[in-house]
C-alpha cells in the first residue's frame, strides 16, 4: 500500500473489503478457485463495466504475485471473460462554455478554470501543493510514479485565479478545515457547480482536461507538445483520446480546401 498514491490505495482497500473480502470465495484458497467460479462472481457484482474491470485487475494482480511464489500453478482470471466498455467521447467546450469559465466565485469554479487551462487531472488537482507552484509553472504531482511528474505554464488566468483561494493547508484545494479534498466530494461538488452555471448535465470534470488538449491541437501546438503537457506516455493516445475536433472546426478546415482550390 506504501507504493500507491493514497486514493489508489482506498480504491484497492475499498475492493478488498467490500467485495473479496465479502464474498464466498474469500474463504477459498486460490489454488481451488476456477475460472468459472471467478466469471460469476464477477458477473454477479452490483457494478458497472468499468468498476468491475477494475475489480477484476485487482485479483488478477494477487494471482499473479501467488503464481510468482508458486503458491499457484496459473492465473485462472486470464480466462474470465470482461465486460466491454464503450469509449466515451470528451464533450469538448464551446468558445462560450470557455468564456465563462471565466472569472471564478468559489474553490470548484477556480478547480474547473485550472482543469480546462492545465489539462490536469482530477487526482492532480486534489493533491496539487503550494510549493508546486513556482515561477509561473505548476509543477504537476504524479499519480503513479515520479515519471508522471510533468511541468505546465501557468495562464495569466490560472494565477489569478491561484490568488483568490485561501491557504488553508499544505495543499491548493482544501476542505473549509484545510483537510485534502476526497475524490467523491470533488464529484459532487462539480455536479452541483455545473446545474448552477448552467453546464450541460453529461459535462465531466475530465472533460475539461479533454477540452485542453482540443483546444491546444487546434490552435496549432504539435503532438509532442501536446503529449507533454498532458503527461501521456504515448502520442497514440492524446491523438485517440483528445483530438476531437469540434463540427466548426471541421466546417472550417473544408472550406480551406475549397478556397485553395478556387481559380
Amino acid at each position: 500500500g506504501s507504493r500507491l498514491a493514497e486514493t489508489s490505495f482506498r480504491t484497492v482497500e475499498t475492493i478488498r473489503i467490500n467485495h473479496l473480502n465479502a464474498s464466498k470465495l474469500a474463504k477459498r484458497r486460490l489454488d481451488k478457485i476456477s475460472h468459472l467460479e471467478l466469471q460469476s462472481w464477477l458477473d454477479s457484482l452490483p457494478a458497472g463495466p468499468h468498476y468491475v474491470r477494475r475489480v477484476a485487475a485487482f485479483v488478477s494482480k494477487l494471482y499473479s504475485l501467488a503464481e510468482r511464489d508458486d503458491w499457484v500453478d496459473r492465473n485462472p482470471m486470464k480466462k474470465v471473460d470482461l465486460p466491454r466498455v464503450e469509449e466515451r467521447e470528451n464533450r469538448i467546450l464551446t468558445a462560450e462554455e470557455l468564456v465563462r469559465l471565466m472569472n471564478p466565485t468559489d474553490r470548484t469554479g477556480i478547480m474547473a478554470l485550472v482543469a480546462v487551462h492545465t489539462g490536469m487531472r482530477r487526482g492532480e488537482l486534489v493533491r496539487l501543493k503550494w510549493t508546486d507552484l513556482r515561477d509561473g509553472l505548476i509543477h504537476v504531482p504524479g499519480t503513479k510514479s515520479a515519471r508522471a511528474k510533468r511541468i505546465v505554464p501557468m495562464t495569466p488566468e490560472v494565477e489569478r485565479a491561484f490568488d483568490l483561494l485561501p491557504r488553508r493547508g499544505e495543499t491548493v484545494f482544501t476542505t473549509e478545515e484545510g483537510g485534502m479534498l476526497d475524490l467523491r466530494n470533488t464529484n459532487r461538488d462539480f455536479s452541483r457547480w455545473k446545474k448552477q452555471m448552467g453546464f450541460p448535465r453529461e459535462l465531466r470534470l475530465h472533460d475539461l482536461r479533454g477540452s485542453y488538449a482540443s483546444f491546444l491541437l487546434h490552435t496549432g501546438a504539435d503532438v509532442r507538445t501536446v503529449m507533454e503537457l498532458m503527461g501521456h506516455a504515448d502520442s497514440r493516445t492524446t491523438m485517440k483520446m483528445y483530438a476531437r475536433s469540434n463540427l466548426g472546426a471541421k466546417r472550417e478546415s473544408v472550406l480551406k480546401i475549397s478556397a485553395a482550390s478556387a481559380p
